[in-house]
């Protein structure tokens, strides 16, 4: 099923102000309050629901993918990386740093993936530690170890938060795989970053 297809409409000639009219129409055809037909009514919202939301757009237009309930997938997440990464750049100005835009959120997101192997290790190293002192305490009434709820809330913690992080270590390992199919145009990016530039203005003023 070719989602755009439903509107009379392709990737190129995709517009939301032309989906809106066209779903407007469709939708009062096809509701089932004026006889339509629920079926045909619950496709047409559907397509209109994953065009409109522009992770869900940008994940069918990549992968096919339309099921709505699967939002903890790395495919979802590996786009959201992406989509946060162009957000946190330009709310804080990284662009023209003398780097393209493809070249800015992938330096963030290697840097960020170092941060989360830091943050597996430390976790691996808190296990080691819970194990060696649960070792190192023997209770004399197994039948009354006090210790015990305390290790195995310990180590559901560790193994969760562990979990997690192996997640979105996948999650950005797709999001980098996504970002090398684009490169930046040289010819728009200024390879002198502002504050050079900035020195060179005030030179020339001299």
């Amino acid at each position: 099923m070719n989602l755009y297809s439903i509107f009379g409409l392709t990737k190129h000639s995709f517009s939301q102000k032309k989906l809106k009219s066209r779903f407007r129409k469709l939708a009062k055809e096809n509701h089932p309050d004026v006889g339509g037909d629920p079926a045909e009514f619950g496709r047409v919202k559907m397509a209109y629901d994953v065009l409109m939301d522009l992770n869900r757009k940008t994940l069918y237009d990549l992968t096919g993918e339309v099921d709505p309930k699967r939002q903890d997938n790395i495919e979802n997440k590996a786009l959201n990386f992406i989509f946060i990464s162009i957000d946190k750049a330009k709310r804080d100005d990284f662009l023209g740093n003398g780097l393209g835009i493809i070249e800015t959120i992938t330096k963030m997101m290697n840097e960020t993936q170092v941060k989360l192997k830091t943050a597996m290790a430390e976790k691996r190293r808190e296990r080691v530690k819970l194990e060696k002192m649960r070792r190192s305490i023997i209770a004399k009434k197994k039948d009354n170890d006090i210790f015990k709820g305390y290790y195995e809330r310990e180590e559901y913690g560790i193994k969760q938060a562990l979990q997690n992080l192996e997640f979105e270590g996948k999650a950005l390992d797709r999001s980098l795989e996504i970002l090398r199919d684009y490169e930046d145009d040289e010819s728009q990016v200024d390879r002198v970053p502002r504050y050079y530039s900035f020195i060179k203005e005030a030179g020339d003023l001299l």
